[in-house]
């Protein structure tokens, strides 16, 4: 395939020497890839091309893949790297589209430098820890991250070959920086320490707070509209939801109906359960509102006729009709309860007990069919006196 072999030489100030031998192989589909002889003494190898960013480490005696359009073609240089860091000089590798390979060693006079520095693409803290990750380089072959406190004192320090790192058993609402540096061919080869990311860990929950809102989803979503569920709570005095970080609006259900929105829109919807003073962490759910050409699905009917009857002092009975096709229900009587109602096995009807008597209950029922959610059905009533 036009391959030509190269002199043995050893470049002066390199330790191992070029890579020889040099094979294209097509993969039949105008992609093709360098193949080479094992150099002795070799720790591995490194390509450098005009697609790559950066130099690629490469471990074994083969190229990255690449496309050579026709009538075109395309140069790579790949290296020896050796022990402690060293590298022999570049070989200059030119595939035309036919497989003709031309072959060009190029004296490489820089000696190798150390890695560049980290820079931080993500940072969390959390309750008792702090998380981070980074860019990968490909002249980073491994990281050294150090946790901080407040006065930048090292409190903690790790060796890590993934490029992010978590700090755990660290005290509540604490501010703790982490910062990174990198490691490259030899430990000698280490870049300069990155900025100091700061985190500050959550604080302890309160006693009796009240937990996240689970489950929380989005159904029935329509070019202007979309409906949020979240878990029922009886623990719960109420929740409070947000749109997009906007004022916040209070509800004793367990959903929102949200309406006015606009077409083609992302939204972020943020929940949060209060009991008392204490309020729980908050719940958020993502979604993208259709696109207002589409034509909105069919909306899901709500029960109707529904018939609430106290069987007794203490128990409830509900019963309710339906249209259309509906999978399951979702009946309660707040705020003590909320049951799964499968209308194969148990029908249109469900029995709530172990009430107080006296006391007025507001039963509500909504239908589901896949995603789809119905509007509320409610119904008031009291219960009779104990005997």
């Amino acid at each position: 395939m036009g391959c030509r072999e190269l002199t043995q030489q050893t470049l002066s100030g390199h330790r191992v020497r070029e890579p020889e031998g040099f094979r294209a192989h097509s993969r039949g589909d105008g992609r093709w890839y360098l193949e080479w002889n094992p150099v002795p003494g070799a720790t591995g190898y490194q390509e450098d091309h005009e697609f790559s960013h950066g130099i690629n480490p490469l471990s074994e005696t083969r190229g990255t893949l690449f496309a050579v359009p026709n009538g075109d073609e395309r140069t790579a240089r790949v290296r020896t790297a050796g022990p402690g860091g060293s590298v022999s000089g570049w070989v200059k590798c030119t595939v035309n589209w036919r497989g003709m390979l031309t072959i060009e060693n190029e004296d490489d006079p820089k000696p190798p430098g150390p890695p560049p520095v980290p820079v931080f693409s993500r940072a969390a803290a959390g309750q008792g820890y702090v998380s981070s990750a980074w860019d990968r380089d490909p002249e980073a072959f491994s990281w050294r991250v150090r946790l901080l406190d407040s006065d930048q004192s090292v409190l903690d320090q790790d060796d890590t070959d993934r490029p992010e790192a978590l700090f755990t058993a660290l005290m509540p609402y604490t501010q703790y920086g982490v910062q990174v540096r990198a490691i490259g061919a030899s430990p000698q080869m280490v870049s300069r320490w990155s900025a100091v990311r700061w985190m500050r860990t959550e604080p302890e929950d309160p006693p009796n707070r009240p937990a996240k809102p689970r489950n929380l989803a989005t159904h029935c979503i329509t070019a202007t509209s979309a409906q949020v569920t979240w878990n029922n709570d009886p623990s719960v005095d109420h929740w409070t939801s947000s749109v997009n970080d906007g004022p916040s609006e209070t509800t004793y259900d367990n959903g929102r109906r949200l309406t006015g929105l606009t077409a083609s829109t992302a939204y972020t919807v943020t929940v949060i359960a209060h009991r008392g003073e204490l309020s729980s962490p908050e719940a958020e759910v993502c979604f993208s509102t259709l696109d207002g050409a589409l034509e909105p699905p069919a909306p899901l009917p709500a029960p109707h006729d529904l018939v609430v009857r106290a069987v007794s002092a203490t128990e409830v009975e509900l019963s309710w009709s339906q249209d259309g096709k509906v999978s399951t229900w979702f009946a309660s009587v707040e705020p003590d309860c909320q049951k799964r109602v499968d209308g194969r096995r148990h029908g249109r009807t469900v029995r709530f007990s172990g009430l107080v008597p006296g006391l007025e209950y507001t039963a509500e029922v909504y239908a589901q069919d896949g995603w789809k959610l119905s509007p509320i059905t409610r119904q008031a009533v009291v219960l009779p006196e104990g005997a």
